[in-house]
């Protein structure tokens, strides 16, 4: 059993939301409330990363990373032309759409000089060798994923526990091959169960106690939630974002944002350039940067899992208490 899973008075993991929505203070506040705040590495620098571990003011936490997607040599040409075209309109200018590898050997490095708790992956694994360097470090290795094959080749590598994310999550689907595979989260948990014992923190789609309760009867050992998340009064999203999410409003799971597949509200940005949007991580992220931090809903990339119209904006104390109080509810 993961020791920071035993260690959780409230069964609920932070999810690390790249881009300035898991904040310290937001990570601070799960951590703090008996939970486990997890920040994201990805899009930040190691210089970064230690200001924000200088942040959590010694509450436990953990670091996510992304997994580098390979260069998968798109023609980005057509996407270019109508990118620039919403570019112009709002007077900004579309960023270089080159392909990096996020700093992923650094912040390894990093990590491994400087444990936390837990370090989790995201888009795919490490090699056996760096997972064994990280728990020799003293950090638990979490990986994300969205199948059993996946869970599988996750459990050669060395994981601890698994982050079984379903197809309802907001935000990048977080497959290893670029792909949005559909198999609900608790019939995932399941397909996972049949394959490994490793324990699993179920994520997709979870926003009260009695979704928590469902996912740990299906043998979920935690929640991770992070829609949920977005609109407590800590998180760092634009508050014309966490009023969309308040909205009911259709999803859908687009590249057109990032050139990876993630859930959104559907916006007039993802409709024009959806037939013109190839697999490309993260250089289309870096392309519609400027254009997404416009503030316009109608171009922002708006993540949501299916279920946002039910979050609540709460200081994050406030929600973590009232999952706890439902959570003993819906348990009876």
């Amino acid at each position: 059993m993961s020791t920071v899973l035993a260690g959780l008075r409230l069964p609920v993991v932070g999810a690390p939301m790249a881009g300035g929505i898991t904040v310290p203070a937001l990570a601070r506040g799960v951590s703090a409330a008996g939970g486990f705040g997890l920040l994201p590495a990805g899009y930040r620098t190691v210089a970064q990363l230690q200001q924000d571990r200088e942040a959590m003011g010694g509450l436990p936490f953990g670091f996510n990373v992304f997994v580098p997607t390979p260069d998968q040599g798109a023609d980005l040409s057509e996407y270019l032309d109508k990118l620039k075209i919403w570019a112009d309109k709002l007077e900004v200018a579309p960023g270089d759409p080159v392909w990096h590898d996020d700093a992923y050997a650094d912040k390894i490095e990093y990590l491994i000089a400087n444990p936390v708790p837990v370090v989790s992956f995201t888009f795919g694994v490490p090699t056996a060798a760096d997972a064994h360097r990280l728990r020799d470090a003293g950090s638990e290795v979490w990986i994300t994923v969205t199948s059993a094959a996946e869970a599988k080749i996750a459990e050669g590598i060395g994981a601890d526990v698994l982050v079984v994310q379903g197809p309802e999550a907001g935000g990048h689907r977080s497959s290893f091959d670029a792909g949005a595979p559909e198999e609900p989260l608790l019939d995932l948990i399941a397909s996972v169960r049949a394959v490994t014992a490793l324990p699993i923190v179920a994520a997709g789609g979870i926003m009260d106690g009695a979704d928590i309760a469902r996912v740990l009867a299906a043998g979920a050992a935690a929640a991770q939630l992070g829609t949920a998340l977005v609109v407590t009064d800590e998180s760092g999203a634009k508050q014309v974002y966490k009023d969309a999410l308040l909205e009911p409003a259709a999803t859908v799971v687009t590249r057109v944002f990032s050139g990876r597949p993630a859930r959104s509200i559907s916006n007039a940005f993802q409709r024009d350039m959806e037939s013109v949007a190839p697999v490309s991580f993260p250089a289309l992220n870096s392309a519609t940067k400027e254009l997404r931090a416009s503030g316009d809903p109608d171009v922002m990339s708006l993540w949501a899992g299916t279920e946002h119209h039910r979050a609540r904006a709460l200081p994050v104390a406030e929600l973590m208490a009232t999952l706890a109080t439902e959570l003993i509810a819906a348990q009876g």
